[in-house]
């Protein structure tokens, strides 16, 4: 017959095993995912990316090497990213990478989607028209200043 505090014990390892287990096996799942994003995007294969995302990887999923939103900035895959947005992916945070990039059609796209352009961002809270003054990029820096003010000057 087992004591009152051997019960106890024995109902609590199950329940300490899901508790690990199962945060575990969700980042696997995210990984997994993220990685199968990544993949296409590194081979440059937007049907495989599209795939994926019909398949129900999240777009925000976690790669090794950051979300795939990123790497298919780094490539300069206008059709990958809008791809990824379609899929509801948040690229807030590759603003400044376009940027630095010197990536003008990736900045339209983004400022057709709605993507505040104009907002700091990073670890130094840069705004990005700042970090394009500063790099000497004129047309960037023609384009941000215009998305920050309205038409009609309101």
């Amino acid at each position: 017959m087992h004591r009152p505090d051997q019960r106890r014990i024995l109902w609590f390892r199950p329940a300490l095993i899901l508790l690990v287990a199962v945060p575990a096996l969700w980042f696997c799942h995210s990984l997994w995912q993220g990685e199968r994003l990544c993949f296409a995007i590194r081979r440059g294969d937007i049907g495989a990316l599209r795939r994926n995302l019909e398949s129900g990887c999240s777009p925000d999923s976690i790669c090794v090497d950051g979300p795939p939103i990123l790497w298919a900035t780094m490539k300069g895959r206008e059709d990958m990213v809008a791809a990824l947005m379609d899929y509801g992916a948040s690229p807030e945070n590759e603003v400044l990478l376009m940027v630095h990039k010197r990536q003008l059609g990736m900045l339209r796209l983004h400022h057709k989607r709605g993507i505040d352009l104009s907002r700091p961002r990073g670890s130094a809270r840069e705004r990005p028209v700042d970090v394009a003054r500063r790099k000497g990029y004129q047309e960037i820096v023609s384009f941000l200043e215009s998305t920050e003010n309205p038409v009609g000057g309101e």
